[in-house]
């Protein structure tokens, strides 16, 4: 029996909702799924990315929606993609201003409808 960390009912958001980690080249990752509390992204490689906290921006649609939401890995995986080295990151949202937490829970209801 698997213990629910998570406290959050996590949504999948649509295909081309993306996260982008400061400080690192390049990266715009796709999201599998988020709440309030945090979100999971996938990426290309077999490496574990060097970054373990910092901030994100999410890009929902062709604008950025959220910029410079703070966030601590919790989780970096490899996962099954077939032949393609595919790896899947697990990040909690950080000290959050009451301002993020709002602007979250608004993208959240623009932009990601629940899984059912």
């Amino acid at each position: 029996m698997s213990l629910e960390r998570r406290q959050e009912e996590r949504l999948k958001p649509p295909g081309r909702t993306l996260v982008r980690l400061d400080g690192v080249a390049d990266s715009l990752f796709h999201i599998v799924d988020i709440s309030t509390g945090g979100c999971a992204f996938r990426y290309l490689g077999s490496d574990k990315l060097e970054k373990d906290a910092g901030t994100v921006d999410i890009v929902c649609g062709d604008e950025v929606s959220l910029i410079q939401i703070p966030f601590q890995a919790v989780s970096d995986c490899e996962i099954d993609y077939g032949f393609i080295p595919m790896r899947r990151r697990g990040v909690r949202f950080d000290a959050l201003t009451e301002s993020q937490k709002a602007d979250i829970e608004q993208l959240l209801l623009q932009c990601a409808p629940a899984v059912h």
